[in-house]
C-alpha cells in the first residue's frame, strides 16, 4: 500500500496537501481488467499501437482517480490526480527499484533464459510454499513492465521472492537489472526464442546475463556450454553454481535405473525420473539446485517432486455440460492469484449467469477479518452464487446466494443438486483442496479425451508475424475448418484483440456466427454462395469474386438493395483452382467500370509452392503475373485496393512480396518449415484405459492384423478414427506418447479405442495420459508417418473430444 504522497516523493514529483490520504493499492494499465478503480492507480504507458492516455476517461468511469502520465495535454476530469513523469514506464520502473531496496530482507531468485522460466518458477515457489512465506512474478509477467508491477507486490513479510526476466532485443536487460538485483539466479537456457531481436544467439546469451552482474550465486547447467562459459569468463567461478555430470560441477549428476542422483559438498539425493524427457529433467534439476542453494529440506524437495509432475499453473476454459463453461484455475489461492482469475473472468462476454467456486486463500484468516478482501473482489463481479470450501472462506459475506462444504468430497456429493445450465463456473483454490476433480463432473463430455488450445501460444505467433512485416503492411488471419480444430469462437476473439482490419474464412455460415460472437471486423468470405448473397449485405460481409457470374450477381444484388458492396477479386496466377486469368482480365475491368456499386477492397492470389524451394521460380512467376494483372485492374479504378498474395508459408520465405497485406492460415498455430520459433497451439491427449500382459505369437485387433513378436504389454487408449485418428496410422505405422515414451500402435486403430504396445515403459496404467501429438510428439512427425500433411490432421479431429483452452 502507497499513498499518494509517498508515490510522488519516490518519483520525485511535488507533492500538496493531503496527498498522504490518498491510498493506492494496485495499478492498471488496461482498463479491460480494471473491475472497481476506486484505489487504483492508472499507468498511461505509451506503446506502438497504443496509448495509455487516450483511456484516461474510460479509466475514469472504472472509479479510476490517480494516473501516472507524461502527457501535457490531459483530460479535465473531476477530482483525477494526475502524477506527471517525463516517461511513465521509466517512473514505474524507478518506483519498483525503490520498492524492491525497501523490501531486502527478502531474498530475490531471478531467472532468465529462452525457454521453461515460468515453469521453473512455478515449480520452484511450490518447492518453498507452504515452509517459507514466499511470492513470485503471477504468470508470464516478464517484460520490462511485468517485472516491475510484479516487484511492487513484494511484502516485508515475504521471505523470498521469484521473478522472471524476458527480453526480445539488446539493451532491455540492464534496465531489468537495475530493479530485481537478484541475489540467487537461474539462466535456464539458450534457443531460438526471440532470436530477431538479436545478432547472434552469442549476443542473446551476453545481454540475458546482465541480469546477473551484481549477483552473487549464478545457477547454470554446464551442459548449456554456450551460457556456462561465457558466464564463467564473465563473472568467475566463485559465484557459480553449476549442475551436470563433471567432476568440478558444484552439483554433479549421475544417472541409473530412472533414478537422477545429485552429488554436493552437502549431501546426496536420488531422484525417481522414470518416463521423464530431458527438458522434465532440466527443468527438475534447475529447480531442485535453486531451491537447496535457498535452503530448502531436502527430505522437502523430495516430498513435493512427484506433486510437480502433474502442475499446471495455466487458466483453462473447458466446455462444461449444458452450455456451461468451466474455467480451471484450481493450483493456487492467494490474493494474487485471485485477483487476476477474477479480472479474467469480468473480462469474458459471457452472458449466462456467473457461479464462483473459492477454497480458503493461502494467508488469510476468517477471525482476523481478512476475508472481508476477498467479498469486496467479488462484489462487482455480480456472481449468482458463491461457493466456499475449507475452514475459513465460509467467512466472506456476499449478498449472492452462498453454499459452504468443509471439504471437496462433501461438494461433489452435492454437485447434481445445482442448475448449471449456461453457467460460467470459475474454480479457484489452493491445490490441496483437489478442485480440479471437479472438473470431470463438470465437463461436457464423458470422453476423456481432449484437445488443448493454447490461447498464449497463438498470441505469440501472431506477434511474431506481425514483427516479421514492412512498416504499414497489415495481416489477415484465416480461420477456416472450424479454425483448424480449435473452435472458431475463441480464436476469432484471440485473433480480433490484435486489431487486424480484415479476417477471412471460408464460408458465410462461418461469418455469420463470428458476428453473432461479436466480431467486428472486417470479414472476407472465400467461398460465399452466391445463392444467399442477401447474407452478405445483412451482415456486412464481403465475398471473393472468382467469376463474372459471381461479379454480376452481386452487383445487381446491389443495385436491388440500392447501396454497395466491397469484394475481394481473385486471380488465378498458378493454382489453378479458382480465380480469375488473363484472358479474364479485360472483362473484368469492363465489369467494375459498368458496376460501380462494387468497391475492389482487395486484390489476392494464392501460391501454389510457397513452402517448396525447388518451385521458387515458379513461386516468382505466380507474383509476376500478380503485379502485371493487378496492375491493370488498379489503372482503370479511380482508387488503389489493397494487395496480397502471401500466404502462411509464403510471409516467412518471400518477404519481399508482402505488398499491402499477408495472409496467414496453418502459420497462426504455430506450424512452418521455415520459423522456428513460433509455438505449437494444439496438442491431443487421450488416456490409458486398460493394460493387459500377452505372450509373443498373440494376434492384435481386428482381422489379426498385427503378430506379437515377444512377449509384450498392450494398452487401450480412448482415442480412435471417429475422434479423427486415420486408420493409416494401423500396425505400428504410428506411435503415441506415453508418460515420455514414445509408443506403437499395435493392430488396426478401431472406432472409439486403439492399443498400443507400452512394454518399453515402467509403469503404465490405467488414467495415465497418453500424447497423440504436441509437446513430445510434433505433428508434423505424425503427418510425415501418416503421409498426410498437418491440415488434414487437425480438421479431422472429431466435435466430441473436448476442446481445453489455455488462457493464461
Amino acid at each position: 500500500m502507497y499513498t499518494l504522497s509517498h508515490i510522488k516523493s519516490i518519483l520525485e514529483v511535488p507533492t500538496t496537501s493531503g496527498e498522504d490520504k490518498v491510498v493506492i493499492n494496485s495499478l492498471a494499465y488496461d482498463t479491460r481488467k480494471i473491475i472497481d478503480g476506486n484505489d487504483v492507480l492508472f499507468l498511461c504507458l505509451k506503446g506502438s499501437h497504443r496509448d495509455g492516455h487516450d483511456f484516461l476517461e474510460t479509466a475514469y468511469k472504472k472509479g479510476v482517480r490517480v494516473a501516472l502520465v507524461s502527457d501535457d495535454h490531459l483530460p479535465s476530469l473531476p477530482e483525477m490526480k494526475y502524477i506527471k513523469v517525463p516517461d511513465v514506464l521509466k517512473g514505474l520502473q524507478k518506483w519498483a527499484a525503490h520498492h524492491r531496496l525497501n523490501n531486502e530482507n527478502s531474498l530475490v531468485v531471478g531467472i532468465t533464459g529462452s525457454n521453461a522460466k515460468t515453469i521453473i518458477k512455478e515449480w520452484l515457489f511450490h518447492m518453498c510454499h507452504p515452509e517459507i512465506s514466499v511470492i513470485r512474478s503471477p504468470k508470464s509477467y516478464n517484460s520490462q513492465i511485468g517485472v516491475a508491477l510484479s516487484l511492487l507486490q513484494m511484502e516485508s513479510n515475504h521471505e523470498v521472492t521469484i521473478i522472471e526476466a524476458g527480453i526480445s532485443t539488446s539493451e532491455e536487460m540492464s534496465q531489468i537489472e537495475k530493479m530485481i538485483k537478484p541475489q540467487v539466479g537461474i539462466f535456464t537456457n539458450i534457443g531460438a526464442a526471440h532470436a530477431g531481436g538479436f545478432i547472434s544467439i552469442e549476443e542473446k546469451v551476453v545481454e540475458k546475463a546482465l541480469l546477473f552482474q551484481d549477483c552473487p550465486k549464478i545457477i547454470v547447467s554446464s551442459e548449456q556450454t554456450l551460457i556456462f562459459n561465457h558466464l564463467l569468463k564473465k563473472y568467475g567461478n566463485e559465484k557459480i553454481r553449476s549442475w551436470g555430470y563433471k567432476d568440478e560441477d558444484n552439483y554433479r549428476i549421475s544417472n541409473d535405473d530412472g533414478e537422477i542422483h545429485i552429488n554436493w559438498e552437502r549431501g546426496r539425493m536420488d531422484i525417481p525420473v522414470q518416463n521423464r524427457d530431458r527438458y522434465f529433467i532440466e527443468n527438475l534439476l534447475h529447480t531442485v539446485v535453486a531451491a537447496l542453494e535457498i535452503g530448502i529440506d531436502p527430505t522437502i524437495i523430495l516430498n513435493k517432486i512427484p506433486l510437480l509432475t502433474s502442475l499446471d499453473m495455466r487458466l483453462e476454459h473447458i466446455q462444461g455440460r449444458n452450455g456451461s463453461i468451466i474455467i480451471n484455475d484450481a493450483y493456487v489461492a492467494d490474493i494474487t492469484s485471485l485477483k487476476v482469475a477474477l479480472v479474467h473472468v469480468n473480462n469474458l462476454d459471457h452472458k449466462g449467469p456467473l457461479t464462483l467456486v473459492i477454497s480458503d486463500i493461502h494467508g488469510l484468516k476468517a477471525l482476523d477479518g481478512d476475508y472481508e478482501v476477498i467479498a469486496d473482489l467479488i462484489r462487482p463481479l455480480n456472481p449468482e452464487r458463491l461457493i466456499t470450501i475449507g475452514k475459513h472462506s465460509e467467512s466472506i459475506k456476499v449478498s449472492c446466494k452462498h453454499f459452504h462444504f468443509p471439504n471437496t468430497l462433501d461438494l461433489m456429493d452435492r454437485l447434481d443438486t445445482f442448475d448449471w445450465e449456461d453457467h460460467l463456473i470459475l474454480l479457484k483454490g489452493a491445490r490441496k483442496f483437489q478442485l480440479d476433480g471437479l472438473v470431470s463432473k463438470l465437463e461436457r463430455s464423458s470422453h476423456s479425451a481432449t484437445l488443448e488450445i493454447n490461447i498464449p501460444a497463438l498470441h505469440h505467433n501472431i506477434t511474431q508475424i506481425k514483427a516479421h512485416l514492412n512498416p504499414g503492411v497489415g495481416f489477415i488471419p484465416v480461420l477456416k475448418a472450424s479454425a483448424y480444430g480449435a473452435g472458431i469462437e475463441k480464436i476469432a476473439a484471440a485473433v480480433a484483440s490484435h486489431k487486424p482490419e480484415f479476417i477471412a474464412v471460408a464460408y458465410t455460415d462461418e461469418a455469420i456466427k463470428m458476428r453473432q460472437y461479436g466480431i467486428d471486423q472486417r470479414i472476407i468470405v472465400l467461398n460465399p454462395d452466391p445463392e444467399r448473397a442477401e447474407l452478405l449485405f445483412n451482415y456486412q460481409l464481403e465475398p471473393e469474386v472468382h467469376n463474372k457470374e459471381m461479379l454480376i450477381n452481386y452487383a445487381l444484388k446491389a443495385r436491388s438493395l440500392m447501396t454497395s458492396l466491397n469484394i475481394h477479386i481473385k486471380l488465378d496466377t498458378g493454382m489453378h483452382r479458382m480465380g480469375f486469368l488473363e484472358p479474364d482480365i479485360e472483362e473484368v475491368i469492363s465489369l467494375l467500370v459498368s458496376y460501380p456499386q462494387l468497391h475492389v477492397a482487395t486484390i489476392f492470389s494464392h501460391l501454389s509452392s510457397s513452402d517448396e524451394p525447388e518451385h521458387d521460380d515458379y513461386t516468382r512467376s505466380q507474383v509476376n503475373k500478380f503485379i502485371d494483372w493487378s496492375d491493370r485492374i488498379c489503372k482503370t479504378l479511380h482508387y488503389n485496393p489493397g494487395l496480397h498474395i502471401l500466404n502462411s508459408e509464403g510471409i516467412w520465405r518471400f518477404p519481399e512480396f508482402q505488398f499491402d497485406y499477408v495472409r496467414a492460415g496453418i502459420t497462426l498455430y504455430g506450424i512452418s518449415n521455415t520459423n522456428q520459433s513460433l509455438k505449437k497451439v494444439h496438442a491431443l491427449y487421450g488416456r490409458v484405459l486398460s493394460v493387459k500382459n500377452f505372450p509373443a505369437g498373440t494376434e492384435i485387433g481386428y482381422g489379426k492384423s498385427q503378430t506379437l513378436k515377444k512377449d509384450s504389454s498392450i494398452a487401450v487408449i480412448n482415442i480412435g478414427y471417429a475422434d479423427g485418428l486415420l486408420r493409416a496410422g494401423s500396425n505400428g505405422v504410428i506411435s503415441v506418447s506415453v508418460n515420455g515414451v514414445s509408443c506403437s500402435v499395435v493392430g488396426r486403430i478401431c472406432m472409439d479405442v486403439t492399443m498400443v504396445d507400452v512394454s518399453g515403459c515402467n509403469s503404465v496404467n490405467p488414467g495415465d495420459i497418453v500424447e497423440i501429438f504436441g509437446h513430445e510428439k510434433a505433428i508434423e512427425i505424425l503427418a510425415e508417418d501418416l503421409h498426410t500433411i498437418p491440415y488434414e490432421i487437425l480438421c479431422r479431429i472429431s466435435n466430441r473430444i473436448v476442446r481445453k483452452y489455455i488462457v493464461d
